[in-house]
């Protein structure tokens, strides 16, 4: 049976051994931000259309942190974006 048809299977799923939602990662990536923000409008957009990834390997706070700060220096764009991306996947 497809774990579409279960309800809370993709949940399960996931929990077993899975990648975690793209939102639990949005969610980790929101205290780095005082509130609103265009930077976090780009992450959330680029993580729900698949053009930015979660990274491979679990990433320390402190260096997410800096990816973030890092990317906070540039102006919000696609090309930013794409180097947030290549920070984040330079991990694997």
């Amino acid at each position: 049976m497809p774990s579409e048809a279960v309800p809370g299977a993709q949940v399960l799923v996931r929990f077993i051994g899975g990648p975690l939602p793209y939102r639990a990662f949005l969610a980790r990536i929101r205290q780095f931000f005082d509130g609103p923000d265009e930077h976090l409008d780009l992450i959330a957009s680029g993580l729900a259309g698949g053009e930015l990834r979660q990274p491979a390997t679990p990433m320390t706070d402190q260096e997410l942190a800096e990816a973030i700060r890092e990317f906070q220096k540039a102006p919000p764009s696609e090309d930013s974006l794409k180097k947030l991306g290549a920070k984040l996947t330079r991990r694997q």
